[in-house]
C-alpha cells in the first residue's frame, strides 16, 4: 500500500497554479497516476480513511484541476502517504512537526546512569522470559526502556565480573540482545534488528552453539523480511543482496547441527529451507528444499532435555513443533519467484496439518496470510481478499505489524488482478492503510 518516494522513479514537482500559488492538485494529480488510481478509487480509499465514507469524484475533480485541497494538514499528510508523495511538498516544516508522531524505537532514550552494583541473574533470565512470552507490540513497547536498562546494566558489569558468571552473562545479554531485534524486526525497524543481532554474535563465545544457531536464524529473518519490503519498493537489487545474506545466516545456523539439540536443529533447517525458496529457479533446487523440509519433519517434537537447555545457557532458543514446521513447509512452497514453481494446493494442504486448537494469535495471522496467498494464486479472488482481510484484523488487534509485508504484497497483487477494482479490495487497502499509518489517527 506504501508507495516509495525515490526522485528518480516518482519525479514529484511542486509548481505554481495561475495564481502565483503552490499547485498542490497538480501534484496530487500525479501522484494518484502514479499510484494507478483512478479518480473514483482514489475518493472511496481517502474517504473511507478520514470520515469512512467516499468523498465522490467531485472532491477529487476539484482537488486537482482547482487546487482545492484541504487545509487540515493531518489530511493532507494523509494523501501525501496515500499517494507515496513527499510530504513536504504537501505541509510546511511547521505543520509536520505539529502532526502526531508514530511510535519508533527511538522514543526511548536511556538515561538513567545508576547502574547495579550487582546483578541477580537468575531474576534477569526470569524477566526476559516473562518479557517473550508476551511478545506483542501492544504488550513489548511500554517495557522498552526497561529492557535498554538492562542492556546497559549487564554490559557494564560484564567487563568486572567474576570468570565464574562472565559466561552467563554473555550469554544473558545476548538474550535480552535478541528480545530486542525480535521486537526491531517485528516494526520493520530491520537496520537496527541486525545491529543487534550482530552485537549479540560478536560478543558471544564458541561455547554455545544453539544460541548461536538462534541468533543467525533471526538475523538471517531479519533480512529476509527487509528483501520482501525492498521488493515492494522496487528495489530488485537490494531485494537480492538480502535475499542473499539471509541465506547465508541460515546456511551459517545449520553449519552448526553437530552440536545443536535436535529441536533448536530441525527449526534451523526448516527456516534454511523456507529462506532458499525465495531464490529458488527451477525444480530440481525446489526439489532439494522440500527434501530439506523432510529432514526437518523427522526432528518434529523431540524432546527438549534439561541438558539441551544448559548447552543454550540464559536464553530462547528457536522453537519447533507442527505450527512452525507447517507454517516454514507452507512458506517454502509458496515463495518462489517463478509461478510455475509455486505449489499453492500442498501449500493448503501443510496449512490444514496446524492444529488450530492451540494456535497462538501470531500463528494465525500467518497462517491466515499464507491461506490468502494460496487461494491467490489459485484465481480465487474473493476469498484471497476476505482471508488476507481477516489477517490483517488480527494484525490490528494484537498491533503487531510484522505481517503488514505480507498483507501489502498481496493487497498489491489483488489490485493488478480482474477483481482489483472490486469494493472489497478497495476497503481491504483502506484498512491497509489505517494500520501501516497509525500515527495519523492518533
Amino acid at each position: 500500500m506504501e508507495h516509495t518516494s525515490d526522485p528518480e522513479r516518482y519525479p514529484f514537482v511542486l509548481e505554481l497554479d495561475g495564481h502565483g500559488r503552490p499547485n498542490y492538485g497538480k501534484l496530487i494529480r500525479q501522484g494518484r497516476k502514479l499510484a494507478n488510481l483512478e479518480q473514483e478509487e482514489f475518493a472511496f480509499l481517502y474517504g473511507m480513511i478520514v470520515r469512512n465514507r467516499s468523498v465522490g469524484k467531485d472532491a477529487i475533480r476539484k482537488m486537482e484541476e482547482y487546487n482545492q485541497v484541504p487545509k487540515n494538514p493531518q489530511r493532507r499528510s494523509i494523501i501525501a502517504a496515500l499517494l507515496g508523495i513527499p510530504l513536504s511538498l504537501l505541509c510546511s516544516d511547521e505543520e509536520i512537526q505539529a502532526l502526531p508522531r508514530q511510535f519508533s524505537l527511538s522514543t526511548y532514550r536511556d538515561s538513567d546512569k545508576d547502574l547495579e552494583a550487582k546483578i541477580d541473574i537468575a531474576e534477569y533470565h526470569h524477566t526476559l522470559m516473562n518479557y517473550q512470552r508476551r511478545h506483542y507490540a501492544s504488550t513489548a513497547f511500554p517495557r522498552l526502556k526497561a529492557v535498554q536498562q538492562r542492556v546497559s546494566s549487564l554490559t557494564e558489569i560484564l567487563h568486572h565480573s567474576h570468570p565464574a558468571e562472565k559466561a552467563q552473562m554473555e550469554c544473558l545479554l545476548a538474550s535480552y540482545l535478541e528480545f530486542m531485534g525480535n521486537m526491531a524486526r517485528d516494526h520493520q525497524r530491520f537496520a537496527q534488528s541486525i545491529a543487534h543481532f550482530d552485537r549479540a554474535l560478536k560478543g558471544l563465545g564458541d561455547d554455545y552453539p544453539a544460541l548461536q544457531a538462534t541468533l543467525l536464524v533471526r538475523r538471517g529473518g531479519a533480512w529476509n523480511s527487509w528483501a520482501h519490503v525492498a521488493l515492494l519498493r522496487g528495489e530488485q537489487d537490494k531485494a537480492q543482496s538480502y535475499f542473499a545474506s539471509s541465506i547465508r545466516d541460515h546456511d551459517a545456523a545449520c553449519a552448526l547441527d553437530r552440536w545443536l539439540p535436535p529441536h533448536v536443529k530441525g527449526a534451523a533447517i526448516a527456516a534454511q529451507a523456507a529462506a532458499h525458496a525465495c531464490t529458488v529457479n527451477d525444480q530440481s533446487e525446489l526439489n532439494g528444499i522440500l527434501r530439506r523440509m523432510d529432514q526437518a519433519e523427522q526432528l518434529l517434537n523431540t524432546p527438549i532435555s534439561e541438558e539441551s537447555l544448559q548447552a543454550g545457557g540464559y536464553l530462547y532458543l528457536l522453537s519447533f513443533d507442527n505450527e512452525r514446521f507447517y507454517l516454514n513447509k507452507a512458506t517454502a512452497l509458496l515463495n518462489s519467484p517463478i509461478k510455475a514453481l509455486r505449489a499453492p494446493t500442498r501449500a493448503l494442504d501443510a496449512l490444514a496439518q496446524l492444529p488450530f486448537s492451540s494456535q497462538s494469535l501470531r500463528i494465525q495471522t500467518t497462517s491466515l496470510l499464507l491461506q490468502a496467498q494460496s487461494e491467490f494464486e489459485l484465481g480465487n479472488y474473493p476469498f484471497a481478499t476476505k482471508l488476507a482481510g481477516d489477517a490483517l484484523e488480527l494484525v490490528m488487534n494484537v498491533q503487531e505489524s510484522s505481517e503488514l509485508i505480507g498483507i501489502d504484497t498481496l493487497y498489491r497483487k489483488l489490485r493488478g488482478s480482474r477483481y482489483g477494482k472490486s469494493h472489497e479490495v478497495l476497503s481491504l487497502g483502506v484498512n491497509l492503510f489505517k494500520a501501516q499509518h497509525p500515527g495519523l489517527f492518533a
